[in-house]
């Protein structure tokens, strides 16, 4: 029986904008890694959906 379930690039790069859509909405978001920043997160998205 074939697996059903979502896995690869596609699947990881929509779960990073989910990510990313929540932590935009917590005006105290404030990650100890600078790679978790809003910002970062969100270039890395449009970094990630061209490739």
């Amino acid at each position: 029986m074939p697996s059903t379930s979502e896995v690869g690039h596609a699947k990881n790069v929509a779960n990073l904008q989910k990510l990313t859509e929540q932590v935009t909405v917590y005006t105290l978001y404030n990650p100890p890694v600078d790679n978790l920043t809003i910002a970062n997160l969100q270039a890395l998205y449009w970094k990630k959906r061209t490739n």
